[in-house]
């Protein structure tokens, strides 16, 4: 009952406060008994917003039934995204390959082993202390403990979420939270062991701190901006646009009222924060050669298609709501500031512009192979800034109000089965693959994984005592993170699977078995390997070193192996795409010791 009556309360405080502001931006201290015109922003110690008349009509039933409306609509969506959160961290089950990687980076004995090897992952060192914390106070000893990590971060999103509606507009979040909590790629990269999650919401808190202080600008109120945008930075590269979106949004508002002191602190908050990031430029150099392999000039229709991507994962209904959502916001924002000379539609719509703008160009500049967790910060752009929008257009007689919380329950209905499917899938099935490898080699087998990479996850899981290797082979002692200096040193040999593919042969000579995990082609080929090269040379359509290494183990296998036996795999659930791995054990041919492994061709 007590629970009920504080969000009556709540409800009935939200629909007074908009009684008498058409605009959602907060009223001056200026009288309210009549408004013969607008009243520009006073001049005192801190920015306040415009004041407007007030509409009798805003004060009917029809209104107060939208405004609580929206509460409700909501109260359910972030009811629903909290419970899909939950149910995501309990069948996410084990590490896939980029969990585990920052698990180990993160639970090195000292910390300067992991500052040394930052270069080999993907965050700055917060990230890793943060986590090292967690595991340190005995929460994340097992991969339950790890997962509710992941949960207490998404819940943490939806909490920031709702903070910054309440200090900006004291009103619900709805449009936030729609795009963000019906998006599955929010709900599982940072519900994550990765600092996506994180680093996202020490964003959005960086975002409504910024908004405070230039609003009533205070020492303190800086300094807890400063703060935030430190953490958010040095948890999540890409949220350095975010930070600068927010300043240069906030100096924007600042200067539009001739405030240049204001305008100058909050563009000193993110030149600190900038200048806190060179720190780092010793590990970007020591990734410059290397960081080749990941490079994947698509440009910006590339761009373009990922974007897309992250934003139809749950449903394609959501790319025309993205992308309406993404254009129209910033100018809605613009036309409200225009009429209305509102700051939090001035504030939301250059963030917006600036944000979606430079995230585009970072991501185009990165050049990397894009992956949908790559545009998550970009999401939370879009997100809070239509929300402010959103907050900052006049309510007038609450049919927009209404429509907007209508629109938000429905895609809420449409998305809630597949956002359910996206709960129930598992982030691996190599930890099953593992144990079922541990149980059945014996003396003499072999094991090899086709892809390097999930040789961390392997490596996590995997405690028999028979050899296993990675396709290129590695050290023993560099398989538990990703060492891409590595790999790309032995993309440059022409023997660098030749310990491989001689360990198989031997194996099956020896009447033994090799255990391969990946994805075995089918049927496997027997063009040798060589005059495959030569053909697709002639074709234009070289082979990347991965593929000819996998082509070769495949021939070889072709060659030599005389029974292959598929071994399923079912765990009676979704399985992600990412790290969805085949076991299958290949034996040996009657005479096949008179078959020559083939030689790495020259290319």
């Amino acid at each position: 009952m007590r629970s009920t009556r504080c969000v009556k309360q709540a409800l009935n405080r939200s629909i007074t406060i908009l009684a008498v502001r058409i605009s959602g931006c907060r009223q001056s201290s200026l009288d309210r008994s009549h408004y013969p015109r607008l009243n520009p922003i006073a001049r005192t110690s801190s920015i306040r917003m415009s004041s407007y008349p007030v509409d009798p009509s805003l004060s009917d039933n029809r209104l107060r039934l939208a405004i609580r409306f929206e509460w409700m609509v909501a109260l359910a969506i972030t009811l629903v995204v909290a419970w899909l959160d939950v149910n995501y961290a309990q069948h996410a089950g084990a590490l896939w390959r980029d969990e585990a990687n920052s698990f180990v980076m993160a639970t090195y004995p000292s910390l300067k082993t992991t500052w040394d090897r930052l270069q080999f992952d993907s965050f700055p060192m917060l990230w890793y202390v943060v986590l090292r914390s967690w595991v340190r106070a005995g929460l994340g000893q097992t991969d339950t403990g790890l997962r509710a990590f992941g949960l207490l971060v998404n819940v943490g999103i939806l909490a920031i979420l709702w903070l910054n509606a309440w200090r900006m507009s004291r009103r619900p979040p709805v449009v936030a939270l729609t795009l963000l909590g019906t998006n599955a790629a929010v709900m599982m990269f940072c519900g994550s062991l990765r600092g996506y999650g994180l680093g996202l919401a020490l964003g959005l808190w960086m975002y409504g701190a910024v908004w405070q202080y230039v609003m009533r600008p205070t020492a303190v109120r800086w300094t807890i901006g400063a703060v935030a945008a430190t953490l958010a930075c040095h948890t999540l590269y890409y949220n350095c646009v975010f930070v600068a979106a927010a300043c240069l949004a906030g100096a924007t508002v600042a200067a539009s009222h001739r405030r240049w002191r204001v305008a100058a602190s909050v563009i000193a908050l993110g030149a600190v924060t900038a200048a806190t990031l060179l720190i780092y430029v010793p590990t970007f150099r020591g990734s410059g050669e290397w960081r080749a392999m990941y490079v994947y000039s698509g440009g910006f229709r590339w761009l373009w298609f990922k974007f897309l991507e992250a934003t139809t994962l749950s449903h394609p209904v959501m790319r025309p709501i993205w992308l309406i959502v993404a254009l129209c916001a910033p100018l809605l924002g613009l036309l409200t500031w225009v009429r209305t000379r509102c700051d939090l539609a001035s504030f939301a719509a250059t963030s917006l512009i600036i944000g979606v703008a430079g995230n585009i160009l970072f991501l185009h500049l990165l050049d990397y192979y894009m992956q949908p967790w790559y545009f998550l910060c970009l999401l939370a752009i879009v997100a809070a800034g239509a929300d402010a929008v959103h907050c900052a257009v006049a309510v007038g007689r609450g049919y927009r109000v209404a429509g907007v919380a209508l629109t938000a329950l429905v895609l809420m209905v449409i998305l809630v089965s597949p956002l359910y499917t996206w709960s129930t899938t598992r982030r691996t099935n190599l930890d099953e693959v593992a144990r079922v490898v541990g149980e059945s080699v014996t003396a003499g087998d072999y094991i090899i994984l086709t892809d390097w990479t999930s040789g961390v996850t392997f490596q996590r899981y995997y405690h028999g005592a028979v050899a296993w290797q990675t396709l290129p082979p590695l050290p023993a002692d560099a398989h538990d993170i990703h060492r891409s200096d590595l790999v790309f040193n032995l993309m440059r040999r022409a023997d660098a699977i030749r310990a491989v593919l001689d360990s198989v042969a031997q194996t099956l000579r020896d009447g033994h078995r090799v255990f391969y995990i990946g994805h075995v082609p089918e049927p496997l080929p027997s063009e040798h390997p060589k005059e495959y090269l030569v053909r697709r040379l002639e074709q234009h359509d070289p082979p990347t070193p991965v593929a000819l290494w996998r082509y070769e183990l495949n021939y070889t296998l072709h060659e030599l192996a005389g029974h292959r036996m598929r071994v399923p795999i079912d765990l009676k659930q979704p399985i992600s795409s990412y790290e969805d791995v085949e076991l299958d054990v290949f034996e040996a041919m009657a005479g096949s010791q008179q078959v020559s492994v083939p030689q790495r061709p020259s290319r």
